[in-house]
């Protein structure tokens, strides 16, 4: 703590801390005596869980159990088992006969592949699984005589622990009697543990169904591995939102997350059906982070369209065209898709698809120039079904009217005002700096909408004592400031322009406030500004990337052309008579004649010296021609190569 202090000892312990749990279980386990330490550490990880939980927006559930609180119920449901003549006691534990229950009973009824049994049973049972009184390798613990240091409850056998699958059975069955309609579970699951579950239940109840049906999700691949324990290739929800984990994409190579939402992550489990197989890995968050973009930008679009649109619907025409009717039917078409798709297997692929080709139909629509009416009220109909949609899936909640966007309130109730002002003020700076405006007519708009708008706004917020509104004034004046400034310097319209384009970079994001210029205009839409952050860093990333990648294959090309250069020095009737160890005759030309040993040199060998003479004799022309042009371009060639390699370093 001296050198780091508490964050430091915490951040070894993180990652040191199962090494160091594991020597201190081997080395004092045993001596645990006070139970409440299990259930200390269980409550520690079952609060993180239910936090987790609902950051993710999954409800609670009816009952929340803990075997430890059903262990009674437990050593009666393995009484009767035993009663029943399907277990037996061995050395304080009890053992499932598999043997007795086959012979009245079907044993694996979940079991698909017999070949994987064996290696499917060592797995699931684990450190579970010894050969100490069994009387077949298949019999597995209902009841484990515990070691010391382990947890243990008194039983008719002696002190001990229920196994691994029976803790299950019995929970469900005291709270869900004897047949249950539907157990959930990872496919991973179906055996041991669900055909366990089956034979324990049916066992104890006597008859031949427990459950009437069993849904089975996929497995989890991490990366572009299957998720496992013994790989440890796996993410905390925490990490995940935090950002920073590295992920392992190949044998090779590694990438490190940036931070995820809850909500990009339920997207990404909706790309996905529910009982195939998922693929949690950088490409395919990214994937879902594209989506809910897709999503996000046209609810700002409608949210938009209804600022303009709603205030004026009783005087805007409402009749339907050809292109209302064809938006019209393709929200019906979707709809119908949608809850086929749904009904088809719970299909969440095909419902995300479905949706997003509505939101393309209606970009199209909202973007068209050519419809002069638009109907926002379709518009709208397509956005509430979609909002009502993701609501169904957990991916929305129900705050605001549409999906994806913020319900303003208080305060906030002034912000789409200024936002107009603000942004219709930019607006005409750009226009007029495309119609040869001068300094004193754009810092003439400037003066209207200060004493105008801006002076209205300010007027307003204080009587609402909107403090926190102050922050988007503030950057309206400051942006008036600068402009103004710009205009008294005389600057040209490059200056305007970069104002403007800053307001919609830097200014308005930092605010939470994505602007789009259009070709007709602009549209403002409300966003996180983290997310903004993001984006515009990625963006400048991407930018940088280019950047490097334009400048290497340009330092790439000047290194070739150097090369080439400087091996068109040396004059063609040059270039064969240095090479002694291979010819011995040369013609007037420098072509060699003969080899080596003197011997003339066959037609074949000829014509293709012949040829690289020709070339040779090209590129020393092209050589000269330089030379006559820039005496000095081979050390310019190599200044330049160390300019581009230094800018390289510097990126």
């Amino acid at each position: 703590e001296e050198r780091g202090g508490e964050g430091a000892a915490q951040g070894l312990i993180d990652k040191v801390g199962d090494l160091i749990a594991n020597g201190l279980d081997a080395e004092k386990g045993s001596e645990v005596t006070d139970q409440q330490i299990f259930r200390d550490h269980a409550a520690f990880y079952e609060k993180e869980y239910l936090e987790d939980m609902e950051t993710l927006g999954v409800s609670l559930p009816d009952v929340l159990t803990r075997v430890t609180e059903f262990v009674p119920q437990v050593v009666s449901y393995i009484q009767r088992i035993v009663e029943n003549g399907f277990a037996y006691e061995a050395q304080g534990s009890v053992y499932f006969d598999i043997r007795a229950y086959t012979e009245k009973h079907a044993y694996r009824k979940l079991s698909f592949s017999a070949a994987a049994i064996k290696a499917a049973f060592d797995e699931g049972e684990g450190a579970l699984a010894t050969s100490e009184g069994k009387r077949c390798e298949f019999d597995f613990a209902l009841w484990k005589s515990s070691k010391d240091g382990e947890p243990s409850w008194e039983s008719p056998w002696g002190a001990g622990r229920p196994g691994w699958h029976i803790e299950c059975s019995v929970m469900a069955s005291d709270l869900l009697g004897d047949t249950l309609d539907i157990h959930g579970g990872g496919i991973d699951l179906c055996f041991p543990h669900h055909d366990n579950e089956l034979a324990q239940a049916e066992a104890y109840y006597g008859h031949q169904q427990w459950v009437n049906y069993f849904l089975h999700s996929g497995h989890l691949n991490i990366g572009f591995q299957k998720m496992s324990k013994s790989l440890k290739n796996f993410f905390t929800i925490r990490e995940i939102f935090k950002g920073g984990s590295t992920m392992r994409v190949s044998e090779d190579e590694t990438v490190v997350l940036p931070p995820y939402t809850p909500r990009q992550l339920r997207l990404l489990f909706m790309m996905y059906q529910w009982d195939e197989p998922m693929f949690f890995a950088k490409d395919t968050l990214d994937v879902a982070c594209g989506k809910e973009k897709v999503f996000k930008d046209f609810f700002g679009s409608v949210v938009a369209m209804s600022r303009e649109h709603t205030p004026t619907l009783v005087s805007r025409p409402q009749g339907w065209g050809a292109d209302e009717r064809a938006l019209y039917m393709k929200v019906e078409e979707v709809q119908g898709s949608v809850h086929a798709a749904l009904c088809d297997n719970f299909n969440t692929p095909t419902v995300l698809a479905k949706l997003g080709e509505l939101v393309s139909f209606c970009n199209i629509y909202m973007n068209d120039a050519s419809v002069p009416d638009k109907q926002f009220l379709l518009i709208n109909k397509a956005a509430v079904y979609i909002t009502r949609i993701f609501r169904l899936l957990g991916i929305d909640d129900a705050s605001s009217t549409y999906a994806f966007t913020t319900k303003a309130g208080g305060d906030d109730e002034l912000l789409p005002e200024t936002l107009d002002a603000f942004c219709t003020l930019r607006e005409e700076v750009r226009q007029g700096c495309r119609n040869k405006m001068g300094g004193a007519e754009l810092e003439g708009l400037v003066k209207k909408a200060r004493e105008g708008a801006l002076a209205s706004l300010r007027e307003k917020a204080a009587k609402q004592q909107a403090a926190s509104f102050e922050k988007v004034l503030d950057a309206f004046d400051q942006w008036c400031s600068s402009v103004s400034a710009a205009a008294s310097k005389g600057d040209g319209s490059s200056s305007f322009l970069k104002l403007c384009d800053d307001v919609r970079d830097w200014v308005l994001p930092d605010l939470g406030v994505r602007l789009e210029d259009k070709p007709e205009g602009y549209v403002w839409k409300l966003d996180d500004p983290a997310v903004l952050k993001r984006e515009r860093e990625a963006k400048a990333q991407a930018a940088s990337a280019a950047t490097r990648k334009k400048l290497e294959n340009k330092l790439t090309k000047a290194q070739a052309d150097l090369e080439k250069a400087q091996n068109s020095v040396t004059p063609p009737s040059e270039v064969f008579r240095p090479q002694t160890d291979k010819y011995s005759q040369f013609d007037a030309n420098g072509i060699p004649t003969h080899n080596a040993a003197g011997e003339e040199l066959n037609k074949s060998a000829r014509k293709n010296l012949d040829k690289e003479f020709k070339r040779r004799e090209t590129e020393h022309t092209k050589y000269l021609d330089q030379l006559s042009k820039n005496p000095n371009f081979l050390s310019d060639l190599q200044r330049d190569i160390e300019d581009m390699t230094q800018q390289l370093a510097a990126l």
